[in-house]
């Protein structure tokens, strides 16, 4: 059977689409794939501090509802050979920080501490030049 173009290209545009979707919203990091295109063997570490400033008249009227917390990511990649890379990444993926106790709010006793910390086992095949294979497991963990 031989594929159109046209045919070939639809399907490609469906497939990219629906890889490309992401939901939003709680996502603090990606995770860091790009570790694995380094040259040679290579680690990162990377912190950053969120405080967002978030008030309003009503649900929170002194200080901001969302505390200040910080993402840190650590990661690490080794070369096995010329094809063959191996890595392993720990980072924040999503958190919900939500906390109205010092806001002055009417629902002064509502808050959120959740924290979804993952880990991920990176692989890397380089096909050629222009192409590589990622594969990936990943595991996360979620605390308050």
């Amino acid at each position: 059977m031989i594929f159109k173009p046209k045919a070939l290209s639809m399907a490609m545009v469906a497939i990219c689409s629906a890889g490309s979707v992401v939901a939003g919203g709680a996502d603090v990091t990606l995770m860091p794939t790009e570790v694995m295109f380094e040259k040679g063997n290579y680690a990162e570490m990377s912190v950053a501090k969120i405080s967002p400033n978030v008030t309003g008249a009503t649900m929170a009227p002194t200080v901001s509802m969302y505390p200040e917390y910080t993402a840190a990511t650590v990661a690490i990649k080794t070369d096995i050979n010329e094809k063959i890379s191996l890595g392993f990444a720990r980072y924040l993926a999503a958190a919900i920080q939500v906390d109205y106790r010092q806001t002055g709010s009417p629902v002064a006793a509502a808050f959120v501490d959740l924290n979804i910390k993952s880990n991920v086992f990176l692989a890397k095949y380089q096909i050629n030049d222009n192409l590589s294979a990622l594969a990936a497991v990943k595991r996360s963990i979620t605390s308050n």
